[in-house]
């Protein structure tokens, strides 16, 4: 998906939105497609298949509840913007999937931004290069 607005234009820079964010931008009704437009200007949303099997996981197998609810209404999200879905390979949990696929697309150039409210993810993937916003109240947090 590329994304208009007016703040960049960089047809390199690549979105990566973790389970975390997908759920916390639902449940906060944040309007993900114009928050990262405003913030970005022209980018790619990548959506990586191991986030949307993550996601799959919560919509059937959390018990009733928020989450479960704001998963779903996630992954209709991305059906209905028909997302193009990258097929990534691993066996390892989900952050050490999302640091591979970030130091691999840093390798080919790209600029990355990781949406994630995970802590300890958003300091692993800023070491690595990429650069980390997080929602809070139904807009982005900050960049950090």
């Amino acid at each position: 998906m590329v994304g208009r607005g007016s703040r960049s234009n960089k047809k390199n820079m690549l979105i990566i939105i973790d389970t975390n964010a997908w759920i916390a931008g639902v449940r906060q009704k944040v309007d993900i497609f114009r928050e990262l437009n405003r913030l970005f200007g022209e980018y790619e949303l990548l959506v990586s298949s191991f986030i949307c099997e993550e996601l799959i996981k919560v919509a059937k197998k959390t018990k009733k509840g928020k989450d479960k609810q704001a998963a779903k209404i996630a992954l209709d999200l991305i059906k209905i913007r028909k997302l193009k879905i990258t097929e990534t390979n691993s066996n390892q949990d989900i952050d050490s999937n999302i640091i591979d696929l970030i130091k691999n697309l840093r390798r080919q150039n790209k600029e990355i931004v990781l949406v994630t409210n995970d802590k300890d993810l958003q300091a692993r993937a800023k070491y690595i290069g990429a650069k980390i916003i997080a929602w809070k109240r139904g807009k982005i947090l900050d960049t950090i």
